[in-house]
């Protein structure tokens, strides 16, 4: 058993690992249920669901889910909310499997190949927060994250205003145009996060494992105090 925290609230939830090696290509049918449920579940608990990502990308480009998809994308803006209600939430078939950075997995039904992404939006205590919410653990603008409508599968559902445009920024000017899913990685982040992240935080994590917690913290009080 794994225990996903949040503040002083917990819960504890049955974890399973999740390798995109090893993961079946998500059926339209088995997407569309896992997302229609998402979001009836979440409506009833007073939680408003985006589509984000890949599924935000196939419902704009596509009007489908991209052929060859592992799972469903969505982000929601109330964590707290979300975390309270999990115990409701497995009760109506949505099963937590995973809660990592900020992201939390949920599998419909016991169905071993269909499950849904459910990312957290909120402002970040950072340089970054000036104009960047946190998704997940990227940045991303402000701009791009208003509140919008879309009819997807015959549904309507909430998404980024002018989709087109986080689109373009997650995906790059070619957004639109379909390539194999291997062929480029994406950062979904603004650079200077992004770098920051990879290069000096990663630094910082292996100094810290390096020389203890304990003198690091120390090191960092004394640079501190010279400034």
């Amino acid at each position: 058993m794994a225990i996903a925290r949040l503040g002083k609230l917990s819960f504890e939830f049955e974890e399973e690992e999740l390798e995109c090696e090893n993961l079946p290509e998500i059926s339209s049918e088995d997407a569309k249920a896992v997302l229609f449920k998402t979001q009836d579940v979440f409506s009833k608990l007073g939680i408003d669901v985006y589509l984000a990502y890949g599924t935000l990308l196939g419902a704009v480009r596509d009007q489908a889910i991209i052929p060859g998809d592992l799972d469903v994308d969505v982000f929601v803006k109330d964590e707290k909310k979300m975390f309270q209600h999990l115990h409701e939430i497995e009760e109506c078939g949505l099963k937590l499997i995973r809660a990592l950075n900020n992201t939390y997995s949920f599998r419909l039904n016991n169905n071993p190949n269909c499950f849904i992404d459910v990312y957290i939006m909120k402002p970040t205590v950072s340089i970054w927060g000036l104009y960047c919410y946190s998704l997940e653990i990227m940045m991303v603008p402000k701009k791009y994250l208003q509140d919008g409508e879309m009819v997807f599968m015959g549904r309507t559902f909430k998404c980024p205003k002018n989709p087109e445009r986080i689109l373009k920024f997650w995906y790059g000017n070619t957004w639109n145009v379909p390539i194999d899913k291997n062929d480029k990685a994406y950062t979904y982040d603004v650079p200077t996060h992004y770098y920051y992240a990879k290069y000096l935080l990663q630094a910082k994590i292996k100094m810290r494992s390096l020389i203890g917690d304990r003198f690091y913290d120390a090191v960092k009080s004394i640079l501190g105090k010279q400034k």
